[in-house]
């Protein structure tokens, strides 16, 4: 039994899924899949009484971002690093809109993790994509073809809710 006010770690492996297809092991450390909070305000922060001094922030929304690094290559990490077309370096048309090509990124805590018990068990950002202007690495040689991603989160409604993603 834990004492009264142990800390709560919320530790374990969640498998990735993108376009409702496994991507397979992640790298450890820095590589493990990490959502990355932007946040926007208006500041008030140039008025007579206080100078340049930030007195007042309203909100202007946010972006938010997934990034992981996949270890196995195969068709679903690549579709991952090139959602534009099915062959990697197809060039897509001119003028598509990124949210039409967005596919369902899910996270999932693997059972029996602490992760699974303190939650969410699952993060479903319906509108995941290939960050616009995303510069990423493909490397060939002789260590593990390792494919680092950075995805974009277009928000979305969900039940009257403006969203990024849901944690369940």
């Amino acid at each position: 039994m834990a004492a009264i006010g142990a800390p709560v770690f919320a530790v374990g492996q969640y498998s990735v899924t993108f376009d409702s297809v496994a991507v397979g092991l992640m790298q450890g450390e820095e590589g493990v899949p990490t959502l990355i909070p932007k946040t926007y305000a208006h500041e008030v922060n140039n008025t007579d009484a206080w100078g340049k001094m930030l007195i007042e922030s309203f909100t202007l929304g946010a972006d938010w971002q997934c990034q992981f690094t996949m270890m196995e290559y195969k068709a679903a990490t690549l579709s991952v690093l090139w959602p534009f077309a099915a062959a990697l370096g197809t060039l897509p048309g001119f003028g598509l809109a990124y949210t039409a090509l967005a596919q369902v990124l899910v996270l999932t805590a693997v059972t029996g993790t602490p992760a699974a018990t303190a939650g969410p068990v699952t993060i479903t950002a319906t509108l995941a994509i290939l960050a616009r202007n995303f510069t990423g690495k493909l490397m060939f040689g002789p260590m593990v073809r390792t494919i680092p991603v950075l995805l974009d989160l277009y928000p979305y409604v969900n039940s009257e809710n403006n969203v990024h993603f849901i944690n369940t």
